[in-house]
């Protein structure tokens, strides 16, 4: 848990410096979604997470155990409110990274924090004329790990209802069920 979260800590903290009462989205419902969404509601940003419909039952709805926002992608397609300062685009879906930018304000900050399979297409004449800062962020530094810890122990309650742990002998399971979406973040017991 330490890891993701570090990579969270470092989009939040150091990339995009998030500060309080910022209105931010991130997109992607998955651990490192989630992660930044705490991590910027940690540091007092109003925050929000949008996934799936499909991602609701086992991704999405475990931000609310966290007092954060969700959206139904497929519920805002029409009525896409551009209120945001600051987009986290954790989704690794090339169509969100190319799509997501309509929703910033005007000088709003987009950060690419996922790593893409397909290639992504940015409208380049909508960021021009918005005056959309773009921020990419990889990994963490060492001191990132100090503060993951911490926030996992101001957390630990919660926490515990977004792991699925498994049996070294189901370890196979276990990637399964993650590739498939079927839990948030899965945890091989090594005994």
């Amino acid at each position: 848990m330490t890891e993701p979260l570090s990579v969270a800590l470092h989009a939040v903290q150091k990339v995009a410096n998030v500060t309080k009462d910022q209105k931010v989205l991130v997109q992607g419902c998955g651990i490192i979604g989630l992660f930044v969404a705490i991590a910027a509601k940690n540091r007092g940003a109003n925050v929000s997470v949008s996934g799936l419909k499909k991602d609701w039952d086992s991704r999405l709805s475990h931000a609310k155990k966290f007092g954060i926002e969700t959206e139904i992608v497929e519920d805002t397609l029409i009525n896409k409110n551009k209120d945001f300062d600051m987009i986290f685009e954790c989704s690794g879906s090339s169509l969100a990274a190319g799509t997501g930018l309509f929703r910033l304000k005007k000088g709003g900050t987009f950060v690419l924090v996922s790593l893409y399979e397909q290639e992504v297409k940015f409208p380049v004449n909508i960021m021009v004329r918005g005056e959309i800062n773009i921020l990419s962020s990889y990994a963490y530094e060492r001191n990132d790990f100090q503060q993951a810890f911490d926030l996992l122990n101001k957390y630990k309650e919660p926490l515990k209802n977004i792991i699925s742990i498994y049996p070294l002998a189901d370890g196979s399971l276990a990637f399964s069920d993650s590739k498939q979406q079927k839990v948030l973040k899965p945890i091989i017991k090594m005994v």
